[in-house]
């Protein structure tokens, strides 16, 4: 009997102990916020790696660009290699064609 009695209760000690725990981490929450913040931030409640990111965002901005002049080489060798490939085949069938007749 006091087995299944113990059984039925732990679910209560279940829900108990979450609320208990809820609450203290809430509590805890609140009073270290502003601390962590402070720490995160710097005291003037900014973050001092603004000109990290500015940086950052130049450089790959940069980047970028020259990865699309790249782009933009290859796009025209690949045009003009198609062009000279059309000419050829139209060398070549002229060619033949006339040899043909």
């Amino acid at each position: 009997r006091r087995a299944a009695a113990v059984a039925r209760d732990s679910g209560g000690g279940f829900w108990a102990g979450a609320l208990v725990g809820g609450v203290l981490g809430g509590v805890a929450a609140y009073v270290f916020a502003p601390q962590i913040s402070k720490f995160l931030l710097g005291e003037d409640g900014e973050a001092d790696d603004i000109g990290g990111v500015e940086e950052t965002n130049t450089k790959l901005t940069g980047e970028i660009a020259a990865l699309n002049r790249e782009i933009d080489t290859v796009k025209a060798q690949m045009g003009t290699k198609m062009e000279a490939e059309k000419t050829i085949k139209s060398v070549m069938d002229d060619t033949l064609g006339q040899a043909s007749i």
